[in-house]
């Protein structure tokens, strides 16, 4: 009795599916199971924002590690080096508390500020429609501290 398919055959097969199999996982990398990284890649990407996902050295607060320029985070006026403190009314000192009183807070509609040291320099970023994406003009910015900053 004849096999159905010769060994050939089931081996081109075979080589066709695994390359199949590795461009489909190339292309489709895996998402993280870790929430802190995925709450700093979703500020990143909605914002522009990229934090330390829990405090770095002595004075707390969220470091500030990059903004995007031109983004929303650019737009309202965050900067490399700013430590965050505070959403609102509450403290921060992890990326996910960050993430959920920044969306807490964006959710009720109303303006809010994020509290900044900025090398010793204490004040509050007015956060607005520039995050939900609106960014009309004098829409979010320092609380008056730019004038002094030299940046």
């Amino acid at each position: 009795m004849k096999p159905l398919l010769s060994p050939r055959v089931v081996l081109l097969v075979a080589a066709i599916v695994f390359v199949a199999l590795m461009i489909w996982v190339r292309t489709h990398p895996e998402k993280p199971d870790d929430p802190v990284m995925e709450s700093v890649e979703q500020l990143w990407d909605k914002l522009g924002l990229r934090i330390q996902p829990v405090p770095g050295g002595p004075g707390g607060g969220l470091p500030v590690n990059d903004v995007k320029a031109g983004s929303p985070a650019d737009r309202v006026g965050f900067r490399k080096g700013d430590r965050i403190l505070a959403v609102g009314d509450r403290s921060v000192w992890h990326s996910l508390m960050f993430s959920e009183q920044l969306n807490q807070n964006l959710s009720q509609g109303r303006p809010f500020s994020v509290l900044v040291d900025s090398n010793g320099s204490y004040h509050g970023i007015i956060m607005g429609r520039a995050l939900r994406g609106g960014g009309g003009a004098g829409e979010g910015g320092r609380g008056g501290e730019r004038r002094g900053r030299g940046r």
